[in-house]
């Protein structure tokens, strides 16, 4: 398991938009593929279906090409695949 940053800049409105995430992740196209967003009780989603509406609506970008992935380093034992940290843009 590995550590990614993984950002957008095509949705950056205040209080809108998360900016990026800290992700553990098995490969940076699982990386890509993850998104935080938040749902109440449910915590952060992980994976997004980039095929539907309502996977790309919201806080994030609208498809994959426009996440960046910057590989960070391998994760620590005892890490599980998801969100460490989520960035959102407050106004």
């Amino acid at each position: 398991m590995n550590i990614y940053k993984i950002s957008q800049t095509e949705n950056n409105q205040w209080d809108a938009a998360y900016e990026f995430a800290i992700v553990v992740a098995e490969s940076e196209a699982e990386a890509r593929n993850m998104r935080p967003w938040f749902e109440a009780g449910a915590g952060f989603e992980l994976l997004i279906d980039w095929e539907k509406e309502q996977d790309r609506l919201g806080c994030w970008c609208l498809s994959p090409e426009q996440v960046v992935v910057e590989y960070l380093g391998e994760a620590a034992p005892g890490l599980t695949k998801g969100i460490i940290h989520a960035h959102w843009i407050a106004g």
